[in-house]
């Protein structure tokens, strides 16, 4: 198999590759879809995918249980990407905490780093 950039009207030397999937073939997609169809294992959280990015949702009442709960998850997604040679950034995954007591909402971590968190929305309680 070869490979080459165009930009424009101009094009690059063909470079003769020995693996991969050119960009924008239909197999791309596919088979990135094959690569992480079990992702979810033992996920406890919903888990949405859309192409390289993944979210996990919850929620709960009590802090501690949810913390807990994103805390084994984010654990599962790590032990996922050491089977399967994916990386993860966690310099780019955040938090976005919904709740109206936010300093009941202890920090999580992911692949050794301290995640960060998103501008929080806080729900006024009812009166």
């Amino acid at each position: 198999m070869s490979q080459f950039v165009r930009l424009g009207d101009i094009r690059s030397d063909h470079l003769h590759t020995n693996c991969g999937v050119p960009q924008g073939s239909v197999l791309g997609p596919l088979l990135c879809l094959v690569y992480v169809n079990d992702i979810g294992t033992n996920i406890k959280s919903s888990i949405s995918l859309f192409a390289v990015d993944t979210i996990l949702l919850c929620s709960s009442t009590n802090p501690s249980a949810l913390h807990t709960m994103l805390s084994n998850d984010l654990r599962q997604l790590e032990m996922w990407s050491d089977l399967w040679s994916v990386t993860f950034n966690a310099a780019k995954t955040e938090v976005l905490t919904i709740t109206n007591n936010p300093s009941l909402h202890p920090p999580l971590r992911f692949c050794n780093q301290a995640l960060n968190e998103t501008t929080a929305i806080f729900v006024k309680p009812q009166q």
